[in-house]
């Protein structure tokens, strides 16, 4: 997206740039989570009949299909799948 006016973006800029790294840090992980918690919930929403582990597992798959080939994918899928 690049619908922030630069002004804006310069303003994001310094604040974050004023934070400690230990609260960069904590920011970082708080939208990692959050982003990791919307893809769960989109996938829940898509397909209400998915188990806990088979979320997870297609999460993985969306977020990590260009980094693996199709049979370390389907693989590791397996794994998730299996986990308890």
């Amino acid at each position: 997206m690049q619908d922030t006016p630069e002004h804006i973006r310069q303003k994001q800029f310094e604040i974050i740039a004023q934070k400690s790294n230990a609260e960069k840090l904590k920011m970082t992980m708080e939208m990692i989570e959050l982003s990791l918690q919307m893809a769960y919930d989109l996938i829940k929403r898509q397909n209400p009949h998915f188990s806990h582990r088979e979320i997870i597992a297609h999460r993985f798959e969306m977020l990590y299909k260009d980094c693996f080939n199709e049979e370390e994918l389907q693989r590791i899928k397996k794994f998730l799948l299996s986990v308890e």
